[in-house]
């Protein structure tokens, strides 16, 4: 992956880390909370902690959150750390971008024959996990990144238009 500075990404020392104690069994309690995290941006860190760089509104939006929910704030004392977790972040968006990519690429290629059902909900979930990505990036991650995600957006918009269309 490319070096966050190589894209004068802002290196962040402050971070908001979410962190949730939802048994098991309330497992749809669980997802919902997974899913407003990442609607937030906030990328899992380790199982049930999530994280994202801070900023008012990311601990607003966190203090929202139902259920055992715990907002820590963060300030990490190390440039060392400061820079390895703000490349960790990054590279999850990355990663995020190029899974959404071949997604999509699986999803134009097999969407002449899918079924009118199969089409919604790959083209769903795909639009939910473009979201979530976008959200993500807007924590000051740079400009390449909007430009990959600007691309990503486009393709979905072309499937968007052939779904809604044919429908």
């Amino acid at each position: 992956m490319a070096d966050v500075r190589q894209f004068e990404i802002e290196i962040q020392r402050d971070w908001v880390l979410i962190t949730y104690d939802i048994p098991a069994k309330m497992d749809a309690s669980r997802k919902r909370v997974i899913r407003a995290l990442r609607s937030m941006g906030a990328l899992k860190h380790t199982d049930s902690v999530y994280y994202l760089p801070a900023s008012k509104k990311a601990i607003q939006l966190a203090e929202t959150l139902p259920g055992e929910v715990y907002v820590w704030r963060s300030s990490l004392t190390s440039d060392t750390q400061a820079k390895r977790l703000t490349q960790e972040y990054y590279n999850k968006i990355v990663e995020g971008i190029n899974k959404l990519h071949e997604r999509i690429n699986n999803l134009e290629h097999n969407f002449p024959i899918l079924s009118l059902e199969a089409k919604k909900q790959r083209l769903n979930y795909s639009i939910k996990l473009f979201n979530s990505l976008k959200a993500a990036a807007a924590n000051n991650m740079g400009m390449r990144v909007y430009e990959r995600l600007a691309d990503v957006g486009q393709r979905l918009d072309t499937l968007k238009e052939q779904f809604w269309g044919a429908t």
